[in-house]
């Protein structure tokens, strides 16, 4: 009952303060990591298990972000203010980027900024190329008016794996 009491307590200490990958879990540098590593020593939770909870969990809420694009798109839809195409296109590049994310787990802040900023530009001409309006995306995903994709935290569908 221990351990799993100490688990909760460290997946409820990522939700609060974010989710990490499971590289983080090494980097000693940083608070969060320290925090993960005193939790997973004072509790004697396996490094391996509790990197496996925190995958199970970030996959769940990828999934869950994903049901719910696809919903606020397909409101678009119905409501007329975007195509069917223009859907299929964005739930396409939303897959492609959501494979293609793990090619970013090692580089560092500066390096990360510097390919976010690549990405965003991409990103743009993308949307341009196949006449997507970036500036009412926000508004279809609910969130206000976007600057566009590429805004946030630099994964090229704004704040942090959302369109």
């Amino acid at each position: 009952m221990k351990k799993v009491t100490a688990m909760a307590l460290v997946v409820s200490s990522l939700v609060v303060m974010g989710s990490i990958s499971p590289v983080y879990a090494d980097d000693s540098t940083g608070v969060f990591p320290s925090l993960l590593q005193r939790i997973m020593e004072r509790f004697g939770l396996n490094k391996t298990d509790v990197e496996t909870v925190i995958e199970q969990h970030r996959n769940e809420m990828q999934e869950q972000n994903r049901l719910r694009v696809e919903n606020k798109l397909q409101e678009a839809v119905d409501n007329g203010t975007l195509s069917s195409e223009k859907k299929a296109l964005l739930l396409q590049k939303m897959a492609e980027w959501q494979d293609n994310r793990g090619e970013w787990s090692d580089l560092t802040p500066e390096e990360r900024h510097v390919k976010a900023e690549e990405h965003r530009n991409e990103m743009q001409e993308w949307a341009a190329n196949n006449g997507i309006d970036l500036s009412t995306l926000g508004e279809i995903m609910g969130r206000g008016p976007s600057r566009g994709l590429g805004q946030g935290r630099g994964d090229g569908f704004g704040g942090g794996g959302r369109f």
